[in-house]
């Protein structure tokens, strides 16, 4: 008990009054009606003297399943996201962020950072849920959904403040196909989905007139103002060797830009086959799986793992600790149950925080070393994500943006 606070009865009282107004403006695309294959969508936000939230922005998404006759085609989990190929937001016309190969990368992001609760109640994102009668018109195939777009890039899901006085551009790219979006049992189903319209949602903020004098004085001082985030980073491999040890050199990091988190997957004839699950991934028979960050390897024991024995206690703990250390939750349930994970999304979650000197003072090789029980499947495509840090800095008087 504090004495001092319960006897000061004559404490001032201070009501925080910072913001006035918190409203959501709907942005069209630039050139309307352009929804087809390989299309570019480009949003933009031009006005000099607002204050935007693009955390808490979202993408409004109407479409329609046309199903041709005798077609049982359904939508997939996340299939949204497979509609599009990449996803960029720039500043002043420079790159701040960009998820490539959108469907697959926020599918295997999204299971490992959502709780159960937050997973079963996704459907209105197009998660989880998408073909229920609430979402797609069981008649007429329309859908519509409300994507956050902290669930599609780095960028918005780690800064949560205002962006003041620059220029915001959205670019979507289409995706050259629809069939990772699809599944049919239907032989040579050519059904498809249409989009309708795209909104992007973007909260303007009104502030007091304290608060607004604080801010501009910022700008006319031209003060630059650093922006830090977790960019996503994802990488494909379409050439596996059909051979029990397969060895992956993936990319080459700069210092500031080192990973943090490495997630993996595999799919055996799966992409860009309407007769199979896009959003399932396999476990083929993975027996070890390791990490490498030049020399540095995670983890630093054995998974001796045999997925047809159901022996894959420690990977699936891997998968249930990345929510602790990623957003420091203490109490949660992971969206995918050990069931779940082992039968439909079996992926490997690799946490390289803790790094040694030598990693954190230069250049990183990343690379994976992969050993299954039999030989690699043919038509197997691996998906690594690799989540890094990313900082960019801009000045709103002089509009510079710079990637640090």
């Amino acid at each position: 008990m504090c004495a001092e606070r319960i006897l000061n009865v004559v404490e001032s009282v201070n009501f925080e009054n910072y913001m006035n107004k918190f409203i959501y403006l709907a942005h069209q695309p630039v050139s309307s009606n352009r929804y087809g294959f390989n299309d570019e969508i480009r949003f933009l936000i031009q006005h000099n003297d607002v204050y935007t939230l693009p955390s808490r922005s979202y993408l409004q998404i109407r479409g329609k399943l046309e199903k041709k006759s005798g077609s049982n085609a359904q939508l997939v989990d996340n299939a949204v996201a497979y509609l599009f190929e990449q996803i960029r937001y720039e500043l002043n016309s420079v790159e701040i962020d960009k998820t490539r190969n959108l469907g697959a990368a926020t599918l295997l992001k999204g299971l490992a950072s959502m709780t159960n609760a937050e997973y079963t109640s996704s459907s209105n994102s197009g998660f989880a849920g998408l073909n229920d009668d609430n979402l797609v018109d069981s008649t007429t195939g329309n859908f519509s959904v409300c994507v956050p777009l902290k669930r599609w890039m780095g960028f918005f899901e780690d800064y949560e403040k205002i962006i003041i006085s620059m220029r915001q551009e959205l670019i979507l790219q289409r995706a050259s196909d629809d069939k990772n979006a699809l599944y049919s049992t239907t032989t040579a189903d050519s059904s498809k989905i249409t989009i309708d319209s795209i909104s992007w949602l973007v909260p303007y903020i009104h502030v007091s007139e304290a608060v607004r004098v604080t801010l501009l004085s910022l700008v006319e001082e031209n003060i630059v103002i650093k922006v830090p985030f977790r960019s996503w980073e994802m990488v494909e491999n379409t050439a596996l060797n059909m051979v029990t040890r397969n060895n992956w050199t993936i990319m080459t990091s700069t210092q500031l830009e080192k990973p943090r988190y490495v997630l993996v997957s595999f799919l055996t004839n799966r992409k860009n086959q309407l007769n199979a699950r896009n959003d399932r991934f396999d476990h083929v028979k993975l027996k070890d799986v390791k990490l490498f960050l030049n020399s540095e390897y995670y983890p630093y024991i054995n998974l001796n793992l045999d997925p047809a024995k159901k022996d894959i206690s420690f990977l699936y703990q891997m998968y249930c600790d990345f929510q602790y250390s990623y957003y420091s939750r203490k109490d949660y349930v992971p969206a995918l149950s050990r069931v779940d994970f082992l039968s439909n999304n079996f992926m490997v979650v690799f946490d390289c925080n803790f790094q040694n000197d030598s990693i954190k003072s230069g250049s990183v090789d990343i690379r994976l070393e992969i050993e299954t029980s039999e030989s690699m499947p043919a038509g197997t495509v691996a998906h690594c994500l690799i989540i890094h840090d990313r900082i960019i800095q801009y000045s709103p008087l002089s509009g510079i943006v710079r990637c640090l």
